[in-house]
């Protein structure tokens, strides 16, 4: 990987792990506070909102990312480029913000107060322009301007949030916090003076070939939604708020863990944009290759060594009212694999590519095996039916879109090369199997009385196994001499020496 993918790579990954971690942080402590009832209820009621935002941002994040990148030689085309799109998220943002008050009005969706104040989030994602930087490759600037944002949310949430009753403060403090995050972008936007555009230079023509652009890349996205949100709106009607509890944790502690690889998703994506608009295909395959060899050399550990961890870390990290989510959890994780393939071959190939047919295909495939298991398996098994439809559709999403390339790149042969990382994986997870199953953590445990002198020797057991679990990876692959391994090391050491000689 080039210094300028590696470097923004890093800056993403900084910037996906703070915007998820401090939430995760919080997990073992919110839910024992709100209990799997109450963040059942909190994430049932933001289902509903999300399908609001959902129709007011369309498909900018991916669309705007693209067109940014493609402009980005040219400083008067990029600013006309960002006020053209951000002039149709307003107007669909507030559109979306109109019909959501019509509705709760006429209480054609929950009348609660719950879902009112989640509500602010569309006033959050009419603000949002992270795209810009994104599609300018300024990861630095977005990491630096929210850290203070998500550091306050954290400390705000533990000093307010302290019984189940305080889950309209939460909700007020995660919306609230995100608002003043994206006004402090703004912040920077303003000096970069990318709102100084002539208003004859923005034309309906340009207008209506951005909304259509964005349309096109809306559709996959709202058969996403259909396939991931819906589950958890459908599994609240057909079930139980405490079987959607179970189902919230699952996607959070999985959706955190993937962060460490999607990360690299957003990274490339415009870098490939910008190489494919220039004819250079031979450098598109080699980003490719590298990125399905490091995607998978992170995903294969964290997937098969979560899994083999559930029934010792989700008690210890959630509490023993989860004990029936283990299993929830454990099967959740499955799809990491999944979604880093479809992540590479989505995200940073089909898109870039403008290959949105086929991108929209292998969605819709995933949409309809999801929500035909979820109908069936969830009012019966509830949260673990519905792990189990997401699981199995985002396998046949990965394989239509293998299927749907297979002639023009073969990322199958790219998938096997990897077979360095998913054998040091199960030589891991093994050895991970065998720890758990013959270490005496009750007798361990029973020396301690107070709870919280057993959740931090319980904590630091887990760890303690995660850290060999991580030894025994690193050691198999430098065995099986794994030139990812190697070359990510090293790209990781001449980061942090230029920041430390800076």
């Amino acid at each position: 990987m080039s210094k300028s993918l590696t470097k923004n790579y890093l800056y993403n990954f900084l910037y996906q792990l703070l915007i998820i971690i401090i939430p995760v942080i919080l997990i073992p402590y919110l839910s024992r506070i709100l209990l799997p009832e109450g963040l059942g209820e909190y994430s049932y009621h933001y289902s509903i909102v999300t399908y609001f935002s959902y129709a007011a941002v369309l498909g900018v994040q991916l669309y705007a990312t693209k067109l940014i990148s493609e402009k980005r030689e040219s400083a008067e085309q990029t600013k006309q480029a960002f006020v053209e799109v951000f002039l149709i998220k307003a107007i669909t943002s507030l559109i979306s913000i109109a019909v959501f008050i019509a509705m709760y009005l006429t209480k054609l969706i929950p009348n609660t107060n719950l879902i009112l104040i989640q509500s602010l989030v569309l006033i959050a994602n009419l603000l949002d322009i992270t795209w810009y930087f994104t599609g300018r490759e300024n990861f630095k600037a977005i990491v630096v301007r929210n850290l203070l944002i998500r550091t306050t949310s954290f400390a705000m949430i533990l000093i307010f949030v302290n019984k189940p009753q305080d889950i309209y403060i939460y909700a007020f403090i995660m919306i609230g916090t995100e608002i003043l995050s994206q006004v402090i972008m703004w912040a920077g936007l303003i000096k970069e003076k990318v709102l100084f555009v002539k208003i004859e230079k923005i034309t309906l023509l340009n207008i209506q070939k951005h909304f259509k652009g964005l349309v096109i890349l809306f559709i996959p996205q709202l058969i996403t939604l259909f396939y991931n949100n819906a589950t958890i709106t459908i599994l609240g009607m057909v079930s139980t708020k405490t079987e959607v509890g179970y189902f919230d944790v699952a996607a959070k502690i999985t959706n955190t863990l993937l962060v460490l690889i999607t990360s690299l998703g957003l990274v490339v994506m415009p870098q490939i944009s910008y190489l494919i608009a220039n004819d250079e295909n031979g450098k598109v395959n080699e980003i490719l290759t590298k990125s399905v060899k490091a995607m998978l050399f992170l995903a294969y550990p964290i997937t098969l060594g979560f899994f083999v961890l559930t029934p010792i870390t989700i008690p210890w990290f959630l509490g023993e009212a989860y004990a029936s989510a283990v299993w929830v959890c454990g099967i959740y994780s499955l799809k990491i694999i999944f979604i880093a393939v479809s992540n590479i071959i989505g995200i940073q190939y089909l898109i870039p590519k403008g290959n949105n047919r086929k991108y929209i295909l292998s969605v819709a495939a995933g949409a309809i095996i999801n929500l035909g298991l979820l109908f069936l398996t969830a009012p019966y098994i509830g949260a673990l039916g519905a792990a189990i439809a997401l699981v199995v559709a985002e396998f046949f999403v990965t394989t239509v879109q293998i299927f749907v390339t297979r002639k023009e790149i073969n990322f199958i042969n790219k998938i096997r090369s990897t077979y360095n990382s998913f054998i040091s994986s199960v030589v891991m997870s093994i050895t991970l199997f065998l720890i758990i199953s013959f270490f005496p953590f009750e007798s361990i445990l029973s020396r301690f009385n107070s709870a919280i002198e057993v959740f931090v020797v319980n904590g630091l057991i887990n760890l303690g196994i995660v850290f060999i679990g991580g030894c025994i990876y690193l050691i198999t692959n430098k065995i099986l001499k794994n030139d990812i391994q190697k070359l990510i090391i090293e790209k990781g050491k001449d980061f942090f020496v230029r920041r430390r000689h800076k």
